[in-house]
């Protein structure tokens, strides 16, 4: 399948169910880029709880995003606290 039609295919499925995927209380609809930044922040956690060290997890996450700079990544950590010093 090509990427385009992929993209499109899950963003139809992400404005579909949208609501059904709703926090509580939250005005705001989710997004394929907001589940992008909830998935990078739960890996970013799940690497910290196996032992890695802050800049290690950042690194591999940076890596699964398809960034390589830490201001970039940095930015789709932003809703973790300490995360300044990465």
């Amino acid at each position: 399948m090509a990427t385009d039609i992929a993209i499109q295919q899950l963003q139809n499925f992400i404005i579909k169910y949208r609501d059904n995927g709703m926090r509580p209380k939250s005005s705001r609809p989710i997004t394929f880029h907001g589940l992008r930044h909830t998935c990078a922040a739960e890996w970013y956690e799940e690497l910290r709880e196996k032992g890695m060290s802050e800049k290690e997890a950042h690194r591999h996450v940076s890596r699964w995003l398809g960034h390589e700079r830490p201001d970039v990544t940095r930015i789709y950590l932003a809703s973790l606290k300490n995360n300044s010093e990465l």
